[in-house]
């Protein structure tokens, strides 16, 4: 995650606004939940696919350059998958 200057993104009412609740410091601000939702659900998405690459005899390492990401992680989405299997 990036910071941003309060200045560049925030009309100058609003940072006025924030500073009566909160004096100086970072402040994070959450996603919408719409968004995390999403990202849960495209996750779950990529994870499955990754499962059914495995179970058709596809290799961690095939796997892992098609999802961008490490090897470890294809083992931790398999092995979690073994585990609580998604009856579908």
């Amino acid at each position: 995650m990036k910071y941003k200057h309060a200045t560049d993104i925030l009309p100058a009412n609003l940072i006025a606004q924030i500073q009566k609740h909160y004096h100086s410091g970072a402040v994070w601000i959450p996603a919408p939940s719409e968004h995390k939702t999403a990202g849960r659900k495209e996750r779950q998405e990529r994870d499955d696919l990754i499962v059914k690459l495995y179970e058709n005899d596809i290799s961690m390492k095939e796997i892992s350059k098609v999802a961008q990401i490490t090897e470890e992680r294809v083992r931790q989405i398999i092995q979690k998958a073994k585990k609580n299997p998604n009856p579908s």
